[in-house]
């Protein structure tokens, strides 16, 4: 499987994606010997781009097939910026998880973390965690608010939670309610567009990991931000299982470092963006492309 990160554009060289076999000029037959078949040469291209497993903004992705078919260019859109809360103002939570140190650094939990821009950083209550786990964001003026996203990671997802907004008359009144939503980033729509100086979601119930009952939330944006596009990705069949060294080469590349992901699997059954013997991505390979234009 082949695709571009958040870049804008990404040019593979025609037939780009050989595989350089071992060959061997033994004529002896073992048992297993037979059922082994060797490349007519050193290099096998593949054979066909599947087309139902393209996606994204993928132009001539038949050139990946030979030496002689052309560019393919990847090309992603840069999602927009998330909105912000305005400047001062303030996040606070019923309990937060106390300052630690992970890989030799400072980690902070405090609920100010969710306001902050920094979708890697995040507030994690205290543990075990209680519920309902109180989290407010209290604007310095008052705001339009078409709804809130809320952005989570893998641990500890809120699944049932109720939001409020914050009237001009000092009272809280209700503007959505989430139940079983286990997914990591949550819209709440209000119907009709809220103006009020801020939010406060109570969750009551998140999904457990195994490392403690806990609560997470990486973000809460003032708005509705969608899903970014689909990254743009083929997948080559070389037609058979192949062994040897994989190579690629670039025709250009846009100059804000846009990057490729490879993923491998024997079969499209099991084909996802990271390498069917696990899906740790930590042994996906991720490449940042730089072009050396000579003149």
């Amino acid at each position: 499987m082949l695709g571009s990160n958040a870049g804008h554009w990404l040019q593979w060289l025609v037939g780009s994606a050989p595989i350089i076999a071992s060959t061997s000029s033994q004529t002896s037959h073992t048992s297993w010997e037979q059922y082994v078949r060797a490349p007519a040469g050193q290099i096998v291209y593949p054979v066909s781009v599947i087309p139902s497993y393209t996606t994204g903004n993928v132009t001539n992705p038949n050139g990946l097939l030979c030496a002689g078919c052309g560019v393919t260019t990847f090309t992603r859109t840069i999602p927009p910026e998330p909105p912000q809360w305005p400047k001062g103002s303030t996040a606070n939570a019923s309990s937060y998880h106390a300052e630690n140190a992970r890989t030799g650094q400072a980690q902070t939990y405090h609920p100010s973390n969710i306001i902050d821009g920094d979708p890697t950083t995040f507030w994690e209550s205290d543990m075990p965690c209680t519920y309902p786990g109180i989290l407010t964001v209290l604007a310095p003026e008052m705001i339009d608010l078409p709804g809130i996203t809320i952005l989570s990671s893998g641990k500890g997802v809120p699944v049932d939670l109720v939001v409020e907004v914050l009237q001009n008359s000092g009272s809280w009144i209700m503007a959505g309610v989430v139940t079983n939503k286990k997914v990591t980033k949550i819209q709440v729509p209000f119907i009709p567009t809220i103006q009020a100086y801020g939010v406060r979601i109570s969750i009551t119930k998140d999904q457990s990991p195994s490392s403690g009952d806990c609560t997470r939330i990486n973000e809460v944006w003032p708005g509705l931000v969608d899903d970014p596009p689909l990254p743009p990705a083929v997948v080559v069949d070389f037609g058979k299982p192949v062994v040897g060294f994989l190579s690629i080469s670039f025709a250009g590349a846009s100059n804000n470092r846009p990057g490729i992901r490879l993923a491998f699997s024997e079969m499209t059954e099991y084909l996802t963006d990271v390498s069917d013997f696990t899906r740790s991505y930590n042994v996906s390979l991720t490449i940042d492309v730089y072009i050396r234009r000579i003149k």
